[in-house]
């Protein structure tokens, strides 16, 4: 994602997050906050090995991928050949695992203190989280979660940037998979062979 579709993605999301906030509706006790623990544990785990293979083991548990998936596609989500969903799938975990591996090389992370819930818009929940990092800076992070089938699902991972406010990792992705696609002219098959690579 270059400098300047960064800056909009995390103004943007600075911007809605606030108004789909509740006031605070759980405690350190609520399931989605032991949940996103557990999470944060094994990504840190997942970052002391530092490969694609060892994140995609993780998103492909606890993230929502069709959910995600479909969301990058957005308006081209009509598009997706037929028979093609599952490797459409397996092309956003490994863009996704990739992500992780690239920026753990960057932003090493030595602590995960996850916090607090609140209620999000609909099923959602955002979870609170501070990540302290190797060189000692901290970052708010939240976690939005949503219920499924007797376990939780991530949705979304926002991460606190001074001055710009949260940046959302799944809108940050969209926008790079519709730029792709309308370079090529909607074609989801190419965008598939790209993210399978």
């Amino acid at each position: 994602m270059n400098r300047r579709s960064f800056a909009l993605s995390a103004t943007l999301a600075a911007l809605l997050l606030p108004a789909g906030l509740s006031p605070a509706a759980a405690a350190s006790d609520h399931p989605a906050v032991k949940f996103t623990r557990q999470l944060a544990d094994e990504l840190i785990r997942a970052q002391m090995v530092g490969t694609v293979p060892r994140f995609t083991t993780v998103i492909r548990r606890h993230a929502d991928i069709p959910g995600i998936s479909m969301y990058t596609l957005g308006n081209y989500s009509s598009k997706l050949p037929k028979g093609k969903t599952d490797q459409y799938y397996k092309g956003i975990t490994a863009y996704i695992a990739h992500y992780f591996a690239n920026q753990t090389r960057k932003y090493r992370v030595l602590q995960a203190n996850v916090t607090d819930a609140t209620k999000g818009e609909g099923d959602l929940v955002v979870v609170n989280a501070l990540a302290t990092l190797e060189d000692g800076n901290k970052y708010r992070v939240q976690f939005m979660v949503r219920p499924a089938s007797g376990t939780w699902k991530v949705v979304d991972v926002k991460v606190g940037v001074p001055v710009l406010g949260f940046v959302s990792l799944t809108y940050g992705m969209r926008g790079d998979v519709q730029r792709f696609l309308a370079k090529k002219g909607g074609d989801v098959n190419a965008l598939i062979a790209a993210l399978n690579r």
